[in-house]
């Protein structure tokens, strides 16, 4: 798989490549259903996605449609093209995990990450609080800030000690944002992990 296949694959077509250069990609196993690929996007890990980018897209407020295509181990989500809709609703904030009640085998693998609706938002400053099970969470890393492919973006990985598949409270305070060049905004949310099957 590749975002700019070379003419000389099989099948090559100038609509496959100019689609290909505006989905997200995702190689797996046979075992994998759609779904799976699918949460492997919002999962977005790896050394080559700290920015989150596949997940960001899926969570672009104005995405009016998507394409999804496949093969027993490809996953192509033309997610890029035409309409965006920017006249729908454009939430302050992106969280992912999400707030409220989540169900735990979809934490992120503790890659976790917060948009902001506002495009001019700057998270260079930002600090990261979490607190698990009335514990503050020690060994949290921030990664670099990005501001495309989508909204403003703060991502951040919790420790290796975080567990698989948490049950209990997360509370996430995110502080030192910027808004519009105003310094000192600061969100917080709570993250409810449950069980499910």
């Amino acid at each position: 798989m590749d975002h700019y296949p070379a003419k000389s694959w099989p099948c090559w077509t100038q609509v496959g490549y100019d689609a290909a250069g505006m989905s997200n990609l995702y190689q797996g196993r046979r075992s994998e259903t759609n779904a799976d690929k699918i949460e492997s996007y919002l999962d977005d890990w790896g050394t080559i996605n700290y920015e989150a980018g596949h997940r960001r897209w899926f969570l672009y407020p104005y995405l009016t449609a998507i394409g999804i295509g496949g093969t027993a181990t490809a996953n192509v989500s033309y997610l890029f093209g035409q309409p965006f809709n920017d006249a729908a609703p454009n939430p302050e904030w992106i969280n992912w995990p999400t707030a409220g009640w989540f169900p735990s085998r979809l934490d992120p693998r503790g890659r976790w990450s917060l948009s902001s609706g506002d495009d001019d938002a700057d998270f260079s400053q930002a600090k990261v609080k979490v607190t698990f099970a009335e514990q503050r969470v020690r060994g949290i890393r921030l990664r670099t800030p990005e501001a495309s492919p989508g909204k403003p973006t703060l991502v951040w990985e919790m420790p290796r000690t975080w567990p698989v598949n948490p049950v209990g409270k997360a509370r996430v305070t995110v502080s030192d944002i910027a808004i519009d060049g105003i310094g000192g905004q600061s969100t917080s949310y709570a993250v409810k992990f449950f069980r499910s099957r």
